[in-house]
């Protein structure tokens, strides 16, 4: 008897399947750059096995770097997202021809399918988790190490896609300082090899002859699936396993294409055919944004032509499109991939949880120059130890539900803890706890990203036994406005409604990514504020640093003002405030702890006034053509010299990089009331006391 091994390629890294039978015999050469291992013979089915795929290692490096690059650099890559897509391919590939094969050899094993799981996933990540850990207590303030104690409960137990889809929202923190962000395309993976292994055996021993065409009418439907949840609920596609399905099962579908033919006979068709493909996974990695409805059809794209590549490299001989995959370069980031993907998000995302959410390009640069150095050496001492024939003899099964175990318990232990608040001083805890000092009934009165509560179910606030007569209707940034400002409403006999909706601005035909139900909000919202003879002042809120880039904002935001006047009411237009590109309460918490001052945080004034200038003139136009007011917060935040996020007599101004704290917006809801009742029509009165 002797040992088989077979060294493939998976989304994640390297696949090795090792096996003792009579039947199956295949001699071996192992590297530490490579694991050739081949095997001419055929089995009754006319599957093939054992042939090493130099040309998917070259599929994965270029998957793995472009993914990196969209990380580091999103700006030069701005579709390189969809490298995720192209690992889902060649995992649904590889891993049906694993499957394939130990049916065919009967010994298909769902024991031995999840000990080659464990052994392959668990070393690497195990080691990242371990650093992501030890640095979140380090750098991290509370708040953040009980988030990120969070994701590694969610990442060991194999759910973070749908742990960050339900937490990954408007108002969750920067995604970008996430350090765990990049585990929810394992645990998609993970998700679909729960039910994937139990379908396929089903489907070879009960209805064998018809595999294929089963599995392809799957695909299609699963593709028509992830395309109605794009459309839908678009805030579920990216994380959500059905929406990825389809890719996974592209590549299971090439699986069982490819034994099925061999083209050697069309060379010149086969080169046409790996060409498309290449070109097919790289032109959305360049014309891609993240305005694309992704996954769907979209991501089919990509997917489709990673598809062409592995065919035809399954069935073809040596292309020119095989030849350059399967180059120096390639197979080395090829080997690497699994780790690099690891390592790089997370030294990307500390830095920017430090440093601010916009990394230098030299720091960016440094972060990928380290995430490469450290992937090989996790390569070298982590994943080939256990990928060599020889490799330790260990009860996986086992090992591997302790791991989840231990993780689990360090990551239940910061959660319960409340993110260890003990390591820092009461002054730097007393900002940290700024990251809560929001709207308390936002849960219940703020529009998430659906826009879906009705009109007369808005939350009002303020004086007993009167209809609102004053709306604050805007985006986010409105929130803690309205809260406030329905706080101080009963002394001077007004009830407040709010009407906000997360990045749905008061502006009519404006078609936001991701947000397909705000035209029809913003369209009921204003009909209903027309109708409703009650509402004599309606105030405007947006971020207007953002949405101004929008085409139509513009247009669909004058238009709102306009019916709004002809209707008769009262409009006050909120003028920008000042923005960050990092959270505040943690930055200000970090530079408390190391004993700088708080108070000096925060932008040049004559910076933030270039910055709006030219938004602050087409609001005023708009205010004086069509009888409207202003209200200019600006003076709570900037002195002439510098716009502050914190001044001692007042308080942390943000509760994260953009939205106004409570505190900021009980200071701001005086002199807003003033500018309602006509007394105040310019500005949000005198600085506070320094």
């Amino acid at each position: 008897m002797m040992t088989a091994s077979r060294l493939g390629s998976e989304p994640h890294g390297l696949d090795l399947y090792v096996s003792r039978t009579d039947e199956f015999i295949a001699p071996i050469h192992f590297q530490h750059s490579s694991c050739i291992a081949s095997s001419k013979r055929r089995f009754a089915s006319g599957v093939r096995f054992g042939e090493f795929r130099y040309d998917i290692q070259g599929i994965r490096a270029l998957a793995v770097l472009s993914v990196v690059i969209f990380h580091a650099f999103p700006s030069l890559l701005t579709g390189g997202f969809v490298g995720v897509d192209i690992f889902f391919v060649i995992s649904g590939y590889l891993i049906t021809n694993s499957i394939t094969k130990d049916i065919e050899l009967q010994r298909f094993s769902l024991k031995e399918f999840y000990r080659r799981r464990i052994r392959r996933l668990f070393p690497a990540m195990a080691l990242v988790l371990a650093a992501c850990i030890v640095a979140g207590y380090i750098f991290f303030d509370p708040q953040q190490l009980r988030g990120l104690s969070q994701s590694v409960v969610a990442t060991m137990l194999f759910v973070s896609n749908v742990y960050f889809m339900k937490t990954t929202g408007y108002f969750d923190g920067a995604s970008d300082a996430k350090p765990l962000l990049h585990t929810w395309s394992l645990s998609v993976e993970e998700q679909f090899y729960i039910l994937f292994p139990i379908f396929m055996f089903f489907l070879f021993r009960y209805f064998r002859r018809g595999a294929l065409g089963s599995m392809v009418l799957l695909t299609i439907l699963c593709l028509i699936l992830s395309e109605a949840i794009v459309r839908l609920r678009p805030e579920w596609g990216y994380f959500f396993t059905p929406a990825r399905a389809f890719e996974l099962l592209i590549g299971a579908t090439v699986s069982l294409m490819v034994p099925r033919f061999r083209l050697t006979a069309w060379p010149k068709a086969m080169e046409a055919l790996a060409a498309l493909g290449l070109a097919l996974m790289i032109v959305p990695m360049v014309v891609y944004s993240n305005k694309t409805a992704f996954p769907g059809i979209a991501a089919a794209v990509p997917c489709l032509g990673t598809a062409l590549v592995l065919f035809v490299g399954g069935t073809s001989t040596s292309t020119l499109v095989g030849r350059v995959l399967s180059t120096g370069p390639c197979q080395f980031f090829g080997n690497l991939s699994y780790s690099l993907y690891l390592w790089h998000w997370p030294l990307l995302a500390f830095p920017r949880a430090v440093l601010g959410l916009e990394l230098e390009p030299w720091v960016a640069s440094l972060s990928v120059v380290a995430a490469i150095l450290i992937s090989a050496a996790s390569y070298r001492w982590v994943e080939v130890p256990f990928i060599r024939p020889g490799y330790p003899r260990l009860p996986y099964l086992t090992v591997g539900t302790g791991m989840i175990a231990a993780f689990c318990a360090v990551g239940i232990a910061g959660h319960a803890l409340n993110g260890l608040p003990m390591r820092f001083s009461p002054e730097a805890r007393a900002l940290f706890a700024a990251t809560d000092d929001a709207n308390p009934r936002r849960a219940q009165c703020h529009n998430g990203t659906e826009a879906n509560i009705p009109y007369d179910r808005n939350c009002v606030f303020g004086a007993e036994g009167v209809a609102a007569d004053v709306v604050v209707w805007g985006d986010s940034h409105g929130a803690e406005l309205a809260y406030a400002l329905g706080e101080i409403a009963p002394a001077a006999g007004h009830k407040v409604m709010q009407i906000t909706a997360s990045a749905c601005p008061p502006a009519l035909n404006t078609a936001r990514a991701g947000r397909p139900s705000c035209q029809a909000h913003n369209a009921r919202t204003l009909t209903a504020l027309v109708a409703d003879r009650n509402v004599r002042t309606v105030v405007l809120v947006a971020y207007y640093q953002v949405l101004r880039k929008e085409k139509g904002f513009d247009t669909g935001f004058e238009d709102v003002v306009r019916d709004l006047r002809k209707a008769g009411k009262n409009v006050v237009i909120v003028l920008p405030i000042p923005v960050y590109d990092f959270d505040v309460p943690s930055v200000l918490g970090s530079v408390q702890e190391r004993g700088g001052d708080p108070s000096t945080i925060g932008v040049r004034q004559a910076e933030f006034d270039a910055s709006v200038a030219d938004t602050r003139t087409f609001l005023t136009d708009l205010a004086a053509r069509y009888g409207a007011r202003i209200f200019d917060p600006a003076a709570l935040f900037c002195d002439g010299a510098l716009c502050r996020v914190y001044r001692p007599a007042v308080g942390v101004l943000y509760f994260n990089e953009n939205h106004i704290s409570l505190t900021a917006a009980r200071h701001l809801s005086a002199p807003l009331l003033q500018t309602l009742s006509g007394t105040v029509s310019a500005a949000a009165g005198s600085p506070p006391p320094q």
